[in-house]
Order: structure tokens, then C-alpha cells, then sequence
């Protein structure tokens, strides 16, 4: 594998711009009227953001894995790249929430806080319905999902080393729970824990996985290929439009889509070179719904909308400075070290 050709990638610029995807539609979601030019930014922002953090993570997590797979030292640098960020930032929405509602530190309150501390950011507050769009920090779900997605990693290297029939079964198997989840009956205790598991999404991080493991093979596909894939990918979202499937849908957004992110990952060399090696994807992620849930609270408009961009911004420079790239910098040094200290 060509490591000079691997590590030289965008991918610091597509997580900055997944954030944006998902920020900008969580704001025009609560803040903006169908009738604003924001409301309508939404529609041209609207790819998954959240699809491209699974996809990235699967292909960046995997090859961090594979170039040290010492247990210890891959548990010690997940733990420096999620947690720290996260529990200021916890700490952070229970202030919020005790400025704008009657809180209660009770046993209610004390058993959420565990499992924000743990990895079931997935559940809420009963008393935080009461406060903005009625969710603290709703998008903390997906750190749930990113966290067992570390977790079975090992497992997966290690079925695929063993067998390379199994992780195709897995993967189907995933979609399958993936179509399910999509149409299934929220309302049901079974399927709102389905949603919030690894099942329906672990077929997302497997595509990054395998672009990794066969990164030699896909390379000569993706490299200044981006435009094909994106003129593709405009077809298959109109065809998505006029054509209700399901499977479609899938096709274009889980198969296609994925080459659109990997080719713009390697077409164009150096395209984030202004970030400068700082990535601020992390506090806009875990930052915005706050700003989010108080201008709901206090009745903002549209105008919010910017305000929550500025605000976010600002909370991610200052939490990438001073909590996340300190604690970084305590990972295990290795021969990527300097370009993989953000994964």
C-alpha cells in the first residue's frame, strides 16, 4: 500500500463540512421558515453528514488500527479523541439547562449523567423536554454508535482475517436492519433501541472499512475522479425524488455517495491545507444544538440561524485549542502521528 498516497487526503475538510451539513440543518430545522432562503440552503445541503463521519471513521479508525493494533494504546487514543470534548461539553449543557429550567439533581438526573459519561449518550433527560426543541444535545446519538463502532473494530479485523465470508453476511445483514429501521414504528420501545444501535448503521462503517483494506485497488477509481462520481450522484438523487425506493435510496446514498466522498478525499491534494492541521468538525458537532435549543427557547427566527453558526464556531476553536489538541497530543506517538493525531 502506498502510504504517501494515503495519508495525503482531505478528509479534515469533509468532516469540517459534514458538521456544517449537520449544524446548518438542525438550525434551519427549528429556526427558519419555509419561505427563507435558509430554509432552502437546507435542501441544497441536503446529503447526511452523519453518513460521512461513518464512512470516514470506518476508513481513518481502520487504518489507524492497522498500523498499531496494541489494544492498549487503540483504547487510550479513542478515549483521548472522544471523551475529554465531550464531558466539558456535558458539563457545559447542564449549565445551560439549569439557566433556562427548574433542574433537579436527583436520581433521575444522576442516572442520565452516567450514561453521558458512559456510552449511552443516546438517552434523554425527562426534565430537558421541557427546554428548547425538548432534547439538551440530541446529536450526542451518534457518539453511542461511533463508540461501539471502536469497540468492535478489533473484532472486525479479526473476522476478515479469518474468514472473508462473514463480514459480506454482516453487511447484509446490517442493511437489512437498515430498511427496517427506516419504515419501522418509532413508537415501539424495540424499535426506537434499534435505531439507536450499532445494527442499522454498522454496514456504513464496513464501506469505510473495505475502502481501506482494498485501498490499492479503489485508489486508481477515486483519484480525480470526483466529478463523475457527483454529476452520478446528482442523477441518482433526482431519480430518488421521482422514484419512492427504498433500495434506491440505497444505491445512491450508501453506494454511490460513498465514492463521491472518497474521490474528493484523494482528487484534490492539499485542498484543507488552511485548516492547517486544526479540526474544529468535533465542537460544531457537539456545540451547535445548545444554541440551537436556547433561541428556540427564547423564540428566535431565522436571523438565529447565523447566530448558531458564529456561536458554534467560536465554542469549537476554543474547545479544539484548549481541550481537544492538548489531550491529543498525549497520544501513543507512531510513524503518522502528525497526520493522524485527529483521528
Amino acid at each position: 500500500m502506498n502510504n504517501s498516497i494515503i495519508v495525503n487526503n482531505n478528509f479534515n475538510l469533509l468532516r469540517l463540512i459534514a458538521a456544517f451539513q449537520v449544524m446548518f440543518v438542525h438550525a434551519n430545522g427549528y429556526l427558519a421558515n419555509k419561505s427563507d432562503l435558509s430554509w432552502y440552503v437546507t435542501k441544497i445541503l441536503n446529503f447526511s453528514g452523519v453518513t460521512v463521519f461513518f464512512l470516514i471513521s470506518g476508513f481513518l479508525i481502520s487504518m489507524s488500527y492497522a498500523r498499531n493494533q496494541d489494544l492498549r494504546t487503540y483504547i487510550k487514543n479513542r478515549i483521548l479523541r472522544i471523551y475529554p470534548g465531550l464531558y466539558i461539553n456535558i458539563l457545559i449543557g447542564i449549565a445551560v439547562l439549569y439557566a433556562f429550567i427548574d433542574l433537579n439533581f436527583d436520581f433521575v438526573f444522576f442516572k442520565w449523567f452516567l450514561t453521558q459519561i458512559s456510552f449511552l449518550q443516546f438517552y434523554n433527560l425527562e426534565a430537558s423536554r421541557a427546554f428548547g426543541t425538548g432534547e439538551i444535545n440530541a446529536p450526542l446519538w451518534t457518539i453511542s454508535i461511533e463508540l461501539i463502532f471502536y469497540a468492535v473494530l478489533p473484532i472486525i479485523f479479526n473476522i476478515n482475517k479469518r474468514s472473508k465470508k462473514i463480514l459480506p453476511c454482516i453487511f447484509l445483514i446490517s442493511i437489512i436492519f437498515f430498511v427496517y429501521n427506516s419504515s419501522s414504528d418509532r413508537n415501539l420501545f424495540i424499535n426506537k433501541l434499534i435505531n439507536v444501535s450499532l445494527v442499522p448503521y454498522l454496514f456504513v462503517f464496513l464501506i469505510g472499512f473495505y475502502f481501506y483494506t482494498y485501498f490499492d485497488f479503489f485508489h486508481k477509481y477515486l483519484k480525480d475522479k470526483f466529478f463523475i462520481y457527483f454529476a452520478t450522484y446528482i442523477m441518482g438523487r433526482i431519480c430518488c425524488h421521482y422514484f419512492n425506493s427504498i433500495f434506491l435510496d440505497i444505491l445512491v446514498n450508501y453506494f454511490i455517495f460513498p465514492f463521491l466522498v472518497f474521490s474528493f478525499a484523494f482528487s484534490f491534494k492539499g485542498l484543507d491545507s488552511f485548516l492547517r492541521g486544526n479540526d474544529f468538525t468535533y465542537g460544531i458537532y457537539i456545540y451547535h444544538m445548545f444554541f440551537v435549543n436556547i433561541f428556540v427557547q427564547i423564540g428566535g427566527g431565522s436571523i438565529y440561524v447565523v447566530y448558531v453558526a458564529i456561536l458554534s464556531i467560536c465554542c469549537a476553536i476554543i474547545s479544539w485549542f484548549f481541550v481537544e489538541k492538548p489531550c491529543l497530543n498525549l497520544k501513543n506517538k507512531s510513524l503518522y502521528h502528525s497526520r493522524m493525531k485527529n483521528v
